[in-house]
């Protein structure tokens, strides 16, 4: 979920502002958030010589991207609840940015700092946003089918996630620690550029398989405690197997979508 968004100059100074949902029932003025932004954006740069990209509160996330037109630049930030996806969450920001140059960009060259500039924006970025949950949707629909095979003796269940970490699909009852625990290790792996390859994990003394079924899907597979290894490793990779298959069968259907692009 996305409670707020905001575009700052690069000094820090918020030109605009939506809010989609209240965090904890408290609301906090733009130009409050805006220093604090512009703060840490000034931080991370003074300490790291790197550009902030996301920031972990006890229950949301800030992700940035900076984005620029000619000699326009901005920065795009949202607050996110603590489990959505970072890449995904920056898809988003960049198609908004993308959409902002487009309609404001020649503007903002000659802009005289009134912000009704920018009035009918908030449903445009409404719209993306809409769309890029169509896009969640639409894919979540074709996987359910997939998503029904279980070995009930053995597996707790299995998780199906974009390879940026995305949740799609779940028959596990992925309650907050567990799904913010995939989450980041799905993350992790994107975030260093390598290829994904299999993961064996464990969580609270089980075993869990996370493996590439397709270019940008992933399954998450967890097993019940005192699972062997040897039986557990069997499991998992006749289920990737089954999974690959009939994702290979459907790719025409999938990678239409922008979404897992």
């Amino acid at each position: 979920m996305i409670f707020d968004f905001y575009i700052l100059e690069k000094k820090g100074t918020c030109i605009f502002h939506q809010t989609f949902s209240v965090i904890d029932k408290k609301k906090v003025e733009a130009d409050l958030i805006s220093g604090f932004f512009s703060a840490m954006l000034l931080f991370s740069k003074e300490i790291t010589d790197k550009r902030l990209e996301i920031l972990e509160l006890e229950n949301v996330r800030l992700i940035f991207i900076e984005s620029k037109l000619d000699n326009l630049e901005y920065i795009f930030v949202a607050f996110v609840d603590e489990n959505e996806s970072t890449a995904q969450v920056q898809d988003i920001l960049r198609r908004i940015s993308e959409k902002f140059f487009q309609n404001f960009g020649t503007k903002l060259k000659a802009w005289n700092r009134n912000t009704e500039l920018f009035t009918g924006f908030e449903k445009q970025i409404e719209l993306i946003i809409i769309k890029a949950d169509i896009d969640r949707f639409m894919l979540i629909e074709k996987l359910e089918e997939i998503i029904r095979i279980k070995e009930k003796s053995r597996l707790e269940g299995l998780a199906i996630f974009t390879n940026k970490g995305d949740l799609m699909i779940s028959n596990i009852e992925l309650k907050q620690p567990l799904k913010s625990y995939l989450t980041r290790a799905i993350e992790c792996q994107w975030k260093t550029g390598v290829a994904i390859t299999r993961s064996i994990l464990t969580y609270e003394g089980r075993l869990l398989f996370i493996e590439p079924i397709s270019d940008y899907l992933l399954a998450a597979i967890l097993m019940k405690q005192n699972v062997s290894i040897k039986m557990a490793s069997f499991l998992a990779e006749n289920l990737i197997g089954i999974l690959k298959t009939k994702i290979i069968a459907s790719e025409h259907e999938f990678q239409d979508f922008p979404f897992t692009a």
